[in-house]
């Protein structure tokens, strides 16, 4: 898992590096979870903390592991159930085992 900073958190194991991979090359996550700077640049050290300015001057959500302001509070099945696009992804491109999901 990634933080706001970009650390890593678990890197190296399975589980880790599919979800890195579905997050940065598959959804793009951070295309539109992450604020930019006036160049229109990523602002790195704010990935996934949500923009204010999104794509049609929308208000793009944090979706980092803050239990305040992001969606650290949330469960797996309320994940999936309020951000459909997400369960969309993961049966894209999730191995497809009985009762995954």
């Amino acid at each position: 898992m990634l933080d706001a900073a970009g650390a890593s958190r678990g890197a190296g194991t399975a589980e880790w590096n599919r979800g890195a991979y579905l997050v940065t090359a598959v959804g793009h996550c951070g295309e539109c979870h992450t604020p930019r700077n006036f160049l229109g640049g990523l602002e790195e050290s704010k990935r996934f903390s949500g923009n204010p300015n999104g794509v049609d001057g929308a208000d793009v959500p944090n979706i980092t592991p803050d239990k305040k302001s992001g969606i650290g509070r949330e469960t797996h099945k309320m994940m999936l159930y309020h951000y459909p696009q997400t369960k969309n992804l993961l049966v894209s491109y999730s191995p497809q085992k009985p009762g995954f999901f």
